[in-house]
């Protein structure tokens, strides 16, 4: 499934001109606009704390608008930080390429704050896209993609044909690619509930926009072939009840209930909404806010 993105990712003329590293180690470099709190950093932040730093030096370019905690934590890493969101894709490219990255790995793919653009004239030696996007950007300046088997299984692309070309080559990692850390304000693993009491919980923690009515037709068939269980939904957009409400008017389950929606004490910036089957549902307070 490879994409073509607007003209801004034309291939332009390539300048390999980069200053060498002063330490004689490969410089690594991670792009990114999602080095804050989201899904991306809980991946990425144990790879940058136990990346070997006797054999590499590790450079951030953070193209987000707005820091957080996680970008501060992320910060205070041995590692180089560069701002990069007020800067256009000619000028990144230009600070890339005086940085002497060896290899870059771009972590958005054509997902929102995508730098690709930037990447275009080949500002690092070697360019891999990772982790925010998991098919083919269909730039041709990206080398390879980091992968696993249990990705490629079922993303629809055959990462071991030859004729896909020369750019965007798979490499699989062994077993996963993977390495997720949980929440600092995750709770202690407990004994599992459903050891003592029937039903599953069921649990996405993704973006409102992907909540189909296909979607929630298959979580609704779910949710009744298994009686007791219940489904928790935490996105950020539910912060705002109106727009939760009109999402899902749109999305209405089948044949189970909404137990209503509250923001979460757990994690304050998002929203929690619940879906139990009939019958068998425990008793659950009206909605509330936070």
């Amino acid at each position: 499934m490879a994409r073509k993105a607007p003209g801004v990712v034309s291939p332009a003329p390539q300048d390999q001109t980069r200053p060498p590293s002063p330490s004689g180690k490969p410089r690594l470099g991670f792009l990114s606009s999602d080095l804050r709190r989201h899904a991306v950093s809980t991946f990425l932040e144990p790879l940058l704390e136990h990346l070997d730093r006797e054999r590499y030096e590790v450079v951030c370019f953070a193209s987000q608008q707005e820091n957080d905690e996680v970008s501060e934590r992320l910060r205070r890493l041995p590692l180089e930080w560069h701002p990069c969101h007020h800067l256009d894709d000619g000028d990144l490219a230009s600070l890339i390429r005086s940085e002497g990255i060896d290899l870059l790995v771009e972590l958005n793919g054509h997902t929102r704050g995508t730098r690709l653009g930037a990447l275009a004239t080949r500002p690092a030696t070697v360019q891999v896209s990772w982790l925010g996007y998991p098919f083919r950007t269909g730039l041709p300046t990206i080398d390879y993609r980091l992968s696993d088997a249990w990705v490629e299984a079922g993303s629809g692309q055959d990462w071991q044909d030859p004729d896909q070309g020369k750019s965007e080559r798979a490499v699989l990692m062994d077993r996963c690619q993977f390495v997720y850390r949980p929440a600092c304000e995750a709770p202690e693993v407990s004994p599992l509930p459903a050891l003592e009491a029937p039903g599953i919980t069921f649990g996405s923690r993704s973006n409102l926009n992907k909540l189909s009515r296909e979607v929630v037709a298959l979580w609704s068939r779910l949710l009744l072939s298994c009686l007791g269980s219940r489904l928790l939904l935490q996105y950020s957009q539910l912060e705002d009840p109106f727009g939760a409400a009109a999402s899902w008017g749109r999305s209405p389950p089948m044949g189970c209930r909404q137990s209503g929606w509250r923001c979460s004490h757990a994690t304050p910036t998002m929203g929690t909404w619940g879906l139990t089957t009939p019958s068998t549902s425990p008793s659950i307070p009206s909605p509330t806010t936070v």
